[in-house]
Order: C-alpha cells, then structure tokens, then sequence
C-alpha cells in the first residue's frame, strides 16, 4: 500500500455508512486503522500533599474479640499508633 500523507484537510468521518451506499476499499481500510489504534485507557489520580503534622506519638491497645475456651476467658487484642496534637 502507498504511503498517504495529509495535505491538511480533514478527514471525512466514518462512523456510518448510508443504506445501499457501497463502501470503497479506502474507506474500508480506514475503518481497519481506526479500529486498530491503541487506546489509551489508564486512569490517573491526584495525589493530596502530605499534611505537615506535628505531636506526641502515643498507642492504644484495645480488645478486638473475647472468647470463653474450656471455662477460661480468652481474648484478642490490636495496638493502634497516632499522634495527639500538641
């Protein structure tokens, strides 16, 4: 195929083809290549900036389950970091 280079006029869209119009092999060709162009789908996130914060690093244990095992008291905990503000 030879190689075409635009003069600077528009394409003419083809997103349809009229009823009982015959379609060229041109035309045909560049519905192929529409097609066949990559598509660029990723999605991009803004990113918030980093709060400048400032305190006394403290934890906190709490109990996230209790179980009765055998007549004995079981249980589970989780520890949380944060920072209280100063």
């Amino acid at each position: 195929m030879a190689t075409q280079q635009n003069n600077g006029q528009v394409e003419e869209k083809l997103d349809y083809v009229r009823r009982g119009e015959p379609i060229t092999a041109d035309a045909w060709n560049k519905l192929v290549a529409r097609a066949n162009k990559p598509l660029d789908v990723s999605i991009k996130r803004t990113r918030r900036a980093k709060a400048n914060v400032s305190g006394t690093k403290k934890s906190v244990e709490f109990v996230t389950a209790i179980v009765v095992q055998n007549g004995r008291l079981v249980w589970t905990t989780d520890t949380i970091d944060y920072l209280e503000p100063e």
